[in-house]
């Protein structure tokens, strides 16, 4: 079968300017040049510029205007944002208008334990016509809570967030009114493959999917051995008290959706392999902007 309409999805934690997150307090190795914005803003420009992603999920925006107007002014975008209840950051989505039309989007905020205690944290959901195959997308975009100590909040938020897609009444009949294609499910889960949020996602079975093509969500990323629990790759290296070098972003698709196994998950080198000045500091560092490196997807309708 000839899939002539590939399109590209890029997944990127790019780093909240505020001082609370950059600053060297966080990154005490990192030449505080390296953390300027003004600096990490260039740095952005190069890499969006150079992959022109058709889809770009981002979270820990403080920035958005200026990504709207400049960091990705040269390309033909159209962009929704969210901002989380503290109002310091939030999840941006972009998407090339001219081969999407957006259909709707919402966001629904998260709890933080089973008893529906409100959180910070939320999720985006975004609906978007593709023009050429006239398909649409589902697209949701999350940032959970961090710390290894919360992986309970982490999980009734996971339970939550599939129990929405799989039960919400409005969301169903969004499915059922646009006959999605699939749904993309991304973002900073602040998880690793063996934890028990992450395992939740792998083993979830749709009940209602007759709205939904296909019955579970696989995984974009290789982050696991075909023979064992393990993974392979990186999408954060900080060094602070410690060594930070963790799996914790992730693409998820419904089966739907054909995924182009051939293309690297990554355009960047394992920090293993970088000079020995990078492996010292950790990142963000002289060529890259964030401490989250980008995961992109080719997939096609």
């Amino acid at each position: 079968m000839d899939y002539k309409n590939c399109l590209c999805l890029m997944q990127w934690n790019t780093l909240s300017r505020s001082e609370f997150f950059c600053s060297n307090k966080s990154f005490p190795f990192v030449d505080e040049k390296y953390l300027n914005w003004s600096y990490r803003k260039e740095l952005f420009i190069t890499i969006f510029d150079k992959i022109i992603p058709d889809i770009i999920c981002l979270q820990e925006v403080d920035e958005y205007d200026e990504f709207k107007t400049t960091i990705l002014s040269q390309q033909k975008y159209e962009s929704i944002y969210y901002k989380k209840n503290d109002g310091i950051q939030g999840i941006a989505i972009f998407f090339n208008k001219q081969k999407f039309n957006l259909l709707t989007h919402r966001s629904v905020n998260l709890p933080k334990d089973d008893l529906g205690n409100s959180s910070n944290q939320f999720f985006v959901v975004l609906f978007l016509l593709e023009k050429v195959s006239n398909k649409t997308i589902c697209l949701i975009s999350t940032h959970l809570k961090a710390k290894a100590e919360f992986e309970n909040i982490r999980l009734s938020q996971i339970k939550f967030l599939l129990n929405y897609i799989d039960h919400n009444q409005e969301f169903l009949e969004l499915l059922s009114k646009h006959s999605i294609a699939g749904i993309i499910f991304c973002g900073d889960l602040n998880a690793e493959p063996t934890y028990s949020c992450i395992n939740y996602i792998r083993s979830f079975k749709f009940e209602n999917n007759q709205y939904i093509i296909g019955r579970e969500f696989k995984s974009a990323n290789n982050f696991w051995d075909k023979d064992k629990e393990d993974y392979t790759e990186v999408t954060t290296f900080k060094i602070r008290d410690t060594v930070y070098y963790r799996v914790i972003d992730y693409i998820f698709y419904t089966d739907s959706i054909m995924f182009d196994s051939t293309t690297p998950t990554f355009k960047l080198s394992d920090p293993k392999f970088i000079n020995t000045d990078f492996r010292m500091t950790g990142m963000p560092c002289e060529w890259f902007p964030s401490d989250h490196y980008y995961l992109t997807m080719k997939f096609y309708l």
